[in-house]
C-alpha cells in the first residue's frame, strides 16, 4: 500500500493491492480531515467499486471517514479537497493571505522560531 497527502494541491492519494474484494461489513476506511476535505465539496475518484463519506461519533469526538468497497487486485483512490480562504499559499503563490503551508515552510526554512 502507498498513500500520500499533497498539501499544496489538497490531494490525498492511495494505491493498494487487495488479495480479495472488500466485504460489505469491512470496507477500506480513510480518515479525512473535514478542514481540507469538506464532505459536500471534495471530489473522490476510485479505480472501481463504491464509496461513501460519513461522520462517526468515536471516542467522544466526531470523525469524518471515507469508506471504500473495492474489488481485488490493484486499486487506487484520489480525493481532492478544497482551498479554504484561510489556506492561501502565501506570497509565493500569489495569494494575499499567508496560509498554513507557507507558515510551515517559513518555520522550517525561514528564520522564524515558534513554540507550540
Amino acid at each position: 500500500m502507498q498513500s500520500g497527502f499533497d498539501l499544496r494541491n489538497y490531494t490525498f492519494t492511495m494505491r493498494l493491492a487487495a488479495d480479495s474484494a472488500t466485504t460489505e461489513d469491512k470496507p477500506t476506511e480513510v480518515l479525512l480531515p473535514g478542514f481540507h476535505f469538506p464532505s459536500d465539496e471534495c471530489v473522490v475518484e476510485v479505480s472501481g467499486g463504491k464509496w461513501s463519506i460519513g461522520h462517526y461519533d468515536e471516542d467522544g469526538g466526531l470523525t469524518q471517514k471515507l469508506k471504500w468497497w473495492h474489488n481485488e487486485g490493484d486499486q487506487w483512490l484520489k480525493v481532492v479537497g478544497v482551498r479554504n480562504s484561510i489556506q492561501g499559499t502565501g506570497p509565493s503563490g500569489g495569494e494575499e493571505e499567508m496560509g498554513y503551508l507557507y507558515q510551515c515552510q517559513q518555520a522550517i526554512y525561514g528564520s522564524k522560531c515558534s513554540v507550540m
